[in-house]
């Protein structure tokens, strides 16, 4: 028997194949301080100080910790907040809790029971048929340890596992059964008067098929859905009657067992007690039922009912409870209760370019995006203004819009009140009429009422219907509005267009050298990286454009060197700071970028990001769409996406080295020549996580460091790595139109380019913010809880209290850009060559100027 995979790890396996999206799943939130003054949601505020979880669990499920295993869940119970054994005052599982579980109630009763079994056995003389109470005992405790072990799993890695043992479990539990029918079927052959003679006999026969029947579909639909059932979708709709008949056959074992009780062998041999084998069941039943969520409905109208009629409630209180909605053919799912189907909105709604998303399909693995919709919903004046300031302005009319749609969505919950509670009392009248017309001729009045009543159940029926499917296309359209705005905007961040500048960098604004002043007679004329690259054969851009074309390059002797030079000695300074390297992949899945805030394509509807083709084959079996990445900030964001951190692990610091890939475009000229703007290139990333704390520090991370403090840690990186090479530069605060979606604050540093600088017909200043000489060469971010809402990444303090982190990112080295800047300024024309910075010499084995390579 194949019985049940949890409501949370089962339906990964029904859609391992398939994307899905998410319902509407909101915090109620306590106030927090935020970049605007204005106070925002926590998620940690929820009643109880439980949440909904990103992936899997809802209220009432038990929460794992990353480290834990799922055989915890073998002794563990449903969390706080719903009433289970294992909960603590704080509301929150606790994993420290010396507390059991009501998976211990259901192990106690099943030992009971185990052990009733086999002490009855061999306190008596051994015969052949003894084997068979004997298996039937092990494959009923294997069953139950196969349930208890997916009750629930929680994350990606949880959830496979959890599958897995299932499946194991089951598979030996399978065998016994088995065992146990061959060696019944033999004694049967010497003894047949017995068979069917008792109502243990033709319980365990039943039994027995419907265990195989079940295994074998539970198979089918996990492992092979497209081979057996022709899709994934329709393995999805297997599962679901699967995973009843799973439960309904659980109890069908133990009814078994309790009837063991009554068979001749029992009372003349055995004398195993009635009411102990009752108590044993009753408490394996119990522990079981305890952790059950009731999810699959019994008929059409009651699956209308449990999942389109929902009880009153605000819209508030919707917002934190998300309610299943009935499958639809063309919908992909990860979770059949907590997720919406993903469909367009059925309003013409216009969204632009930029914010539409374009993966065509998700992972099962996918997070479920969480946007702060009340908070939008509470301050949409705010929105549409940063909307404006950042020059989103496609999107600014979204916020009232969310504000009209959740008041229309409001507004059609409390309608429901009427036709629910009038088809409850119609309902009634027809049972009633249905009843006596069971007894009795009815009159023809009475025939005349039921039909009537029967055809205004239906008309009820009809237009309650037509108010959800109006409901949840508010919702969805809600969720994919709110995705497409950008974060808030720090009060640190100049409005406008124009950055402020900072700090200065091996520059003096008071003495400018000469070169950058190109009105003096004594300035030399500078050379551009890409002919002194050239001259000593470092560059060749004339082969790249043969094997690839324009935007790329190849580095080629001391080029080369200097490229890993560079990255070598990023990667050497951000480790004596505590960040511990990685080297991600340079591939992601398109939602996992957008995720991040990067978008396929810009305002102007001009790509952004290379896409991977995919071939139809791919595409027929809904394969989720992979992109190459722009910066290794996007991989490293998804290290832990849909997982949960815990607050003493922050903050969380890595730092990595990738190749990034971008369809950058624009008017080919002096900031597009050579290796300032290319397609592909060499990049050292720092990203980190930090709590989502108050800005005093004050918060459950008893560190106190901040998602300000790693921000203001990744510039004095920038800035060591940068002076130390002897390059000019400027810190720029950057303006909020220059702020990409996931960013309330950017800081960029630009350096000085010699080859850049205007002509003497340009009468601008090089303290100018706008002044063109200065190319950026490093960013840094602070995102606040925009990348983790949409990644589902938590972060839960020792009390329960689970938030969504912040997240930090910044450019530790851009490789082509520092490449050209230390050419520029380290050309000496006495020498013939450029002059390598001292502090890579170690990589460039001692090497102190390149001459070149004729």
């Amino acid at each position: 028997m194949l019985l049940v995979r949890s409501s949370s790890s089962s339906q990964l396996a029904n859609t391992r194949k398939s994307g899905h999206t998410g319902q509407l799943d909101r915090d109620n939130a306590a106030a927090m301080a935020s970049a605007t003054g204005i106070p925002e949601e926590r998620a940690s505020a929820l009643p109880g100080g439980v949440e909904n979880e990103p992936l899997l669990g809802e209220p009432g499920t038990v929460t794992q910790r990353e480290d834990q295993s799922i055989f915890t869940n073998l002794i563990t119970g449903r969390s706080a907040g719903s009433g289970g054994w294992g909960s603590t005052a704080g509301g929150g599982w606790n994993a420290d809790s010396a507390l059991l579980g009501t998976a211990s109630l259901a192990q106690v009763g099943i030992l009971i029971n185990v052990a009733l079994v086999w002490s009855g056995i061999f306190t008596h003389d051994l015969i052949f048929f003894s084997p068979h109470p004997l298996l039937n005992s092990v494959g009923i405790l294997l069953t139950v340890q196969a349930i208890l072990v997916v009750q629930p799993t929680r994350t990606p890695q949880q959830k496979q596992a959890g599958a897995l043992t299932h499946f194991g479990f089951l598979a030996v539990a399978n065998l016994a059964f088995i065992s146990a029918l061959i060696i019944i079927e033999i004694n049967k052959q010497s003894h047949p008067e017995t068979r069917f003679s008792s109502v243990h006999g033709i319980l365990g026969l039943i039994t027995y098929i419907i265990i195989f029947l079940q295994s074998a579909v539970g198979v089918a639909q996990y492992f092979f859905p497209e081979t057996i059932f022709g899709s994934v979708e329709n393995g999805k709709k297997i599962y679901k009657w699967h995973r009843v008949s799973g439960y309904v056959l659980f109890v069908l074992e133990l009814a078994v067992v309790i009837a063991a009780t009554k068979t001749d062998y029992n009372v003349k041999t055995l004398h195993i007690g009635f009411w102990p084998v009752i108590i044993s069941a009753f408490l394996t039943f119990a522990g079981v039922v305890a952790r059950v969520k009731r999810r699959i409905p019994t008929s059409k109208f009651d699956e209308r009912k449990s999942s389109n009629f929902p009880a009153p409630e605000t819209l508030e209180q919707q917002e934190l409870s998300p309610k299943p909605t009935p499958m639809r053919p063309s919908s992909l799912y990860i979770c059949l209760n907590c997720r919406l189907s993903l469909r367009p909105p059925t309003r013409n709604v216009a969204f632009p370019r930029r914010v539409i998303s374009t993966a065509s399909s998700r992972p099962p693995t996918a997070p479920k995006p969480v946007p702060n919709v009340r908070h939008i919903r509470e301050n949409a004046e705010l929105y549409s203004k940063n909307c404006l300031d950042r020059n989103y302005k496609p999107v600014a009319d979204y916020p009232p819009r969310i504000q009209s749609l959740a008041k229309e969505a409001s507004d059609l919950q409390h309608a429901l009140k009427h036709p629910r509670a009038r088809i409850k009392q119609v309902e009634k009248e027809i049972g009633k009429l249905a009843t006596l017309a069971g007894r009795q001729q009815l009159e023809p009045e009475q025939k005349g009422d039921l039909d009537a009543l029967r055809q205004e159940a239906k008309e009820l029926k009809d237009a309650s219907q037509q108010m959800m499917d109006r409901r949840e296309e508010c919702m969805e359209e809600i969720q994919q509005l709110a995705l497409s705005l950008p974060n808030l905007t720090s009060k640190d961040t100049p409005v406008g267009d124009i950055p402020r500048i900072v700090t200065y960098i091996n520059f003096d604004p008071e003495s400018p050298p000469s070169y950058a002043s190109p009105t003096s007679s004594t300035a030399a004329i500078p050379r551009s990286h890409v002919s002194i690259g050239t001259e000593l054969g470092l560059l060749d851009f004339t082969s790249s454009a043969t094997s690839t074309g324009w935007g790329w390059y190849f580095l080629t002797n001391e080029g080369c060197l200097l490229e890993h030079a560079l990255v070598q000695y990023a990667l050497t300074t951000a480790r004596k700071k505590g960040w511990k390297p990685v080297s991600p992949p340079s591939v992601v899945y398109s939602h996992i970028a957008e995720a991040c805030g990067f978008q396929p394509r810009d305002a102007n509807n001009e790509q952004q990001i290379w896409s991977i083709q995919q071939t139809e084959r791919d595409k027929a079996a809904h394969k989720p769409q992979r992109s190459l990445t722009g910066t290794a900030e996007i991989p490293l964001a998804a290290m832990y996406a849909g997982q949960e951190i815990r607050a003493e692990q922050l903050p969380l610091k890595f730092v990595g080295a990738s190749r990034c890939y971008r369809a950058e475009a624009g008017a080919r000229g002096v900031d597009t020549k050579g290796l300032y703007r290319v397609h592909e290139f060499t990049k050292v990333e720092l990203f980190g996580w930090a709590d989502n704390i108050e800005q005093d520090g004050t918060g459950a991370n008893t560190n106190g460091i901040t998602s300000t403090s790693l921000f203001e840690e990744m510039l004095s990186i920038q800035t060591d790595i940068l002076s130390s090479l002897n390059l000019p530069c400027r810190v720029l605060e950057m303006s909020s139109s220059d702020l990409g979606a996931s960013a309330i604050r950017k800081r960029d540093i630009e350096v000085l380019f010699p080859s850049r600088i205007p002509n003497k017909s340009d009468s601008s200043s090089v303290l100018d913010p706008g002044y063109s000489g200065w190319g950026e060469v490093t960013s840094t971010s602070i995102c606040t809880d925009y990348q983790s809402r949409r990644l589902g990444t938590r972060v839960r303090d020792s009390s329960g209290v689970s938030r969504f982190p912040h997240t930090v990112n910044g450019t530790a080295m851009a490789v082509p850009r520092v490449l050209a800047a230390i050419l520029e300024h380290g050309w000496d024309e006495a020498l013939g060559g450029v002059v390598v910075p001292e502090v890579l010499r170690p990589w460039m084995g001692g090497l102190e100027v390149i001459r070149g390579n004729k």
